[in-house]
Formats: structure tokens, C-alpha cells, sequence
């Protein structure tokens, strides 16, 4: 930070080096998995009250690590520290990036060349780039449509594309050193977010509620 370079580049430099490679792959794994479970089976008495032999316990303990062989570092990583990301460590940092500041010129706030820029960005530029990016590559056959679901299906989660909330404030905090633009920018994105959030919610419940229907 004192050398002018934000802390968070440290985090992206160490999940750069965290390993995705996995020590067994599928087939191993169900070999494994199928051997160690037949074991299991030729050793002791079955029973909800049947305590475990100790070979059965080293059988349970070799499926342990091999359940977590068949997982890579960075998943396994990712899993552990997921709730306290979600529920801890993101509304910490949401709340520490907000500061935003409504009054009764929030009207004319989203009219000004910041907030209205982005405002646009977030509601009609993400929306329609992850629309048309995802038409293009199943049209050239890069991807494909998975099943049960329809082009509004993609419209919706092209919407929920365009919230930006943690990240959004972060980056204008970066960008706007002027207490003004940074207020509108945090005031746009909010709304935006909470329009596209809105909206893309909908548009996709009603579209399941008229396929459950038919």
C-alpha cells in the first residue's frame, strides 16, 4: 500500500499459485472408491449399532483422502472459506466501500455524465455484451444451450449480469478522488443494481411459471 500499489494485488499474485491440478482423476477415483467400498463390505457386522472394526475405520479414512485427492487444492480452498466470504468478509466490505449519500437531489444526481454513464453501463452494456457474446458462441457452435433452458432464461441472467456492487464500489473508490463523483458513482451503481437485480429475478421466475404451467 505504501509503495503505491493496492493490497488486493497480493491476494490476486497468491490465488495465482494455488494448484488446480487433482492426484487422482475420475477413473481412478471410482476404482479407488469402488475397491475401498467393497472392503468395507467383507469387513465386520452390518448394523445401525454395530460399532466400526478398525479396518473398517482405516477404509472410512482412506476414502476420506481420497475424496479429497479427487478435489483440487483450489476447490477445496474455495469451499472452506466460502461462507466466511459470503456472510463475513463481503458485507464487511460492502458496507466499508457504500458511504453513499442520498438526498433530495438524487433525481438530479443520476442525470449527471457520471452517474448516467454508468447507470447505462450496468443496465444496458453488461446486459446486452453477455447476451450477445453467449448468442455468438452457441450460434458458432463454441457453446451450447444446456436443456430446459430458453433465450429469456439467458435475457434474465444477462440482467443479473449487471449488478456490480462490492467490486463496483471498490473500483470507484479507485477511480474518483473528487468526494462528488464519487458519491454519484456510488449512487448509480446502487440503482442500477437494484433495477437489473430486479429485473432479472422476475423475468426469469415468470418465465419458469409459464413453463411449470404448460
Amino acid at each position: 500500500m505504501q509503495s503505491g500499489i493496492h493490497s488486493t494485488v497480493a491476494g490476486v499474485a497468491v490465488a495465482a499459485t494455488i494448484p488446480l491440478n487433482v492426484r487422482l482423476d475420475l477413473q481412478q477415483f471410482v476404482i479407488k472408491i469402488k475397491g475401498l467400498i467393497s472392503q468395507f463390505e467383507r469387513q465386520g457386522d452390518t448394523g445401525s449399532r454395530v460399532l466400526t472394526t478398525p479396518h473398517q475405520k482405516e477404509i472410512l479414512e482412506e476414502l476420506e483422502r481420497a475424496s479429497k485427492d479427487v478435489e483440487s487444492p483450489l476447490q477445496r480452498l474455495e469451499h472452506s472459506i466460502h461462507p466466511w466470504v459470503a456472510f463475513g468478509i463481503m458485507p464487511l466490505f460492502a458496507l466499508a466501500n457504500a458511504g453513499v449519500v442520498l438526498d433530495s437531489r438524487l433525481t438530479q444526481i443520476i442525470f449527471e455524465p457520471v452517474a448516467f454513464g454508468i447507470i447505462l453501463g450496468l443496465i444496458v452494456g453488461k446486459p446486452v455484451g453477455i447476451f450477445l457474446f453467449t448468442w455468438l458462441s452457441i450460434r458458432l457452435g463454441i457453446g451450447r444451450m444446456a436443456e430446459d433452458i430458453g433465450w429469456l432464461h439467458i435475457v434474465g441472467v444477462s440482467l443479473l449480469g449487471g449488478v456490480g456492487f462490492t467490486m463496483s464500489l471498490f473500483i470507484a473508490d479507485l477511480a474518483f478522488i473528487s468526494p462528488e463523483y464519487s458519491n454519484q458513482a456510488k449512487t448509480a451503481i446502487l440503482l442500477a443494481s437494484l433495477v437489473v437485480g430486479l429485473s432479472g429475478y422476475l423475468l426469469i421466475k415468470l418465465f419458469n411459471s409459464n413453463i411449470n404451467r404448460s
